[in-house]
């Protein structure tokens, strides 16, 4: 094939160029030849200049094609780019290698322009990479990465740093690691040293002093490196963990820094991989460096795993040192954070004659039981429950805050504790309504398929107070947690049906209409005859229209409806009667009117039924109601409805 044909379009021109280019070069005038090689690229524009290195290679000039690389990678970045996307269409992936090393070895401003011109255009990470790889790595050799991070942040390609620096890194042994960061982190380059101390966090451990190694955790962790920051406190764990003074240093760097957290855990971390022996020099050196609390806290950790009688002997130690409160401090903890161990910690402080102790740690427990885990609190009580001391914790807890008495009581409830509970629900149904309001909504929250809780909350406020029971129905209702306040008038209408209106009373009397006239509704729904009478007794001089036709509408929905006729008479209730026999005549179904009609003869109830036949003789359905009657057997009723209407003068024909 000749070589020309390969060659594109636009530089088939260029063939006696290229002929003059091999001349000169065979000649050994390579200035000269370079000046004419640069001729032919400038003449191109930079996609018809991306395939010039493949031409060249075609007329078997592999020296020039390696040149031309070379000078477009000294080009603009818009026009880098341009070419380098043309190798690519073209296929030509080890040009564009070959192109991105030589564009890496420009000075770091120029690298940093490329990259950003790279990233901006939407390169993919590849190419991007590979430039970031080879800059990374000249500058490594150079001692000059510093300078290649200053000019990425300074072109705002900040996101390439930490990839460059892996890129560049990548195989270096630790101590090379630990010497860069440290030079990035005096150079102002912190964020991105920090990652790198991790990567040698072993060589860092082992070559720094331990306030050195906290510093720089003090320093992590105030930048947000967390990530960063765990690694570093993980190797200070594992380097410094034989070495109590180094950890006491350490301690007390991160608390002077306020990183308590940080100090908590390394000692914690340290203590629970330690021999009895050495947790006691650990305890000792942190003393000693004024962190009573650490060293307590050392104790603690180092007791979460082992048997009661390392935690005694831990408490011992730290009597026997002069640090009372400490010992006893130690006990009460123990016994918090395991609650299920706290009894067999007082049977062998009781078993080895430590009387003063048990008392100490009993009332340690009962003022300073933390009921944010309610779970271990009821564990804790139930552990408790054979010292006969359980009543000194729960006394504790009921002056917790509302909300944690309500989830203690929850998980006590679950437990089947129903008595300690229910002493917690008491103290609660004592507060504000606002306040059992609270109570409530967690309770509910926290109930799955068993909300005795609830009941049991409100039953201890309507002991307590109608009128509170009734404020705290009217803020349940006003704030819309109906889900609560319907499960409440279900208890009291179930359990307390004698008290239904006195608390209908205390909700008419606070102006809470609305809620009085549900609960009675309601109440008439399930009530029995005298039990409703009573409660409207209750009543007293309260009156509102609207009670009567709630109690109508309610009423006329049940079956045994005609049996309450004469227990409101005897006890002179005579409008709601009234009501509900207008209600059964005028809108009652044929079907329930004609069985209404059949009850009121049972009952003897003539007057009663008169008035039915009165009113429902008025009915625009008044065929269907006769059809109904005769099919019940009632055909005299039927036939009177038939006279009354003639007597009306109402020529309608009715059966």
């Amino acid at each position: 094939m000749d070589n020309l044909a390969l060659a594109p379009t636009h530089l088939r021109n260029f063939t006696e160029l290229t002929s003059q280019l091999a001349t000169l070069r065979t000649a050994g005038e390579h200035e000269a030849a370079d000046q004419l090689l640069a001729r032919i690229l400038t003449a191109a524009d930079p996609k018809t200049a991306a395939a010039v290195p493949a031409y060249m290679r075609s007329l078997g000039m592999q020296q020039e094609a390696d040149r031309t690389l070379a000078i477009m990678s000294r080009w603009t970045p818009g026009e880098f780019d341009t070419a380098l996307r043309a190798i690519l269409s073209l296929g030509h992936r080890q040009d564009c290698a070959q192109m991105l090393w030589s564009a890496g070895q420009r000075p770091d401003f120029e690298v940093a322009s490329l990259l950003r011109q790279l990233t901006g255009t939407g390169h993919g990470t590849e190419v991007t990479l590979c430039l970031a790889r080879v800059a990374g790595r000249k500058a490594a050799a150079t001692g000059a990465i510093p300078s290649l991070l200053a000019a990425l942040q300074a072109s705002g390609s900040d996101d390439l740093l930490d990839p460059l620096l892996v890129e560049a890194t990548t195989g270096w042994p630790q101590a090379q690691i630990l010497a860069l960061a440290e030079d990035l982190e005096s150079a102002g380059h912190a964020d991105s040293a920090y990652p790198l101390y991790a990567r040698a966090w072993l060589q860092l451990a082992e070559q720094w002093p331990a306030t050195r190694a906290a510093e720089l955790l003090v320093r992590m962790s105030s930048a947000g490196a967390t990530a960063a920051a765990d690694r570093v406190l993980d190797a200070m764990v594992e380097t410094y963990r034989s070495t109590p003074s180094a950890i006491a240093s350490a301690a007390r760097t991160l608390v002077a820094a306020e990183q308590a957290f940080p100090a908590h855990r390394l000692v914690g971390e340290v203590a629970t991989r330690m021999e009895c022996s050495e947790v006691e020099a650990l305890a000792d050196q942190l003393n000693a460096a004024v962190l009573p609390a650490l060293a307590v806290q050392a104790f603690a950790h180092a007791a979460a795993s082992r048997p009661v009688t390392d935690v005694i002997r831990f408490s011992d130690t730290l009597r026997t040192r002069g640090y009372l409160a400490q010992s006893d401090e130690l006990l009460v903890v123990m016994a918090l954070n395991h609650p299920h161990a706290a009894a067999t910690l007082i049977d062998k402080l009781r078993e080895t004659r430590r009387p003063g102790r048990t008392q100490r740690l009993l009332t340690g427990i009962r003022l300073a039981a933390s009921v944010d885990d309610a779970q271990d609190a009821t564990a804790l009580m139930d552990s408790l429950r054979h010292t006969t001391r359980a009543d000194r914790l729960l006394a504790g807890i009921r002056r917790a805050p509302v909300e944690q008495r309500a989830v203690v009581a929850a998980e006590l409830w679950r437990a089947h504790a129903h008595a300690d509970a229910t002493t917690l629900l008491v103290s609660i149904a004592s507060l504000p309504p606002t306040q059992v309001v609270k109570a409530l909504t967690i309770l509910q929250a926290r109930s799955a398929d068993d909300d005795g809780t609830v009941v049991a909350l409100g039953t201890a406020v309507l002991d307590r107070a109608i009128d509170q029971y009734a404020g705290l129905m009217k803020i349940l209702l006003d704030s819309g947690r109906d889900a609560v306040a319907h499960r409440l008038v279900t208890t009291l209408i179930e359990d307390r049906p004698r008290q239904v209106g006195a608390v209908a009373r205390a909700l008419a009397g606070q102006g809470h209409w609305p809620s009085c006239i549900a609960l009675l509704r309601r109440f008439a729904l399930r009530a029995e005859p005298q039990l409703l009478v009573d409660a409207l007794g209750d009543l007293g001089s309260v009156s509102n229209p609207d009670i009567d036709t709630a109690l109508a509408t309610a009423l006329t929905q049940r079956l045994d409806v005609c049996s309450f006729f004469p227990s409101l008479r005897a006890a002179g209730i005579r409008g709601l009667p009234c009501l509900c026999l207008e209600s059964m005549a005028v809108d009652g179904s044929p079907q329930s009117l004609a069985r209404f009609c059949r009850d009121l003869l049972t009952y003897g109830e003539e007057a009663d039924l008169a008035s039915v036949i009165q009113w429902a003789a008025s009915r625009t359905d008044v065929a269907q109601v006769c059809d109904a009657l005769h099919e019940s057997g009632l055909h005299r009723i039927a036939y009177r409805i038939t006279e009354v209407r003639a007597e009306r003068g109402v020529n309608r024909r009715v059966r």
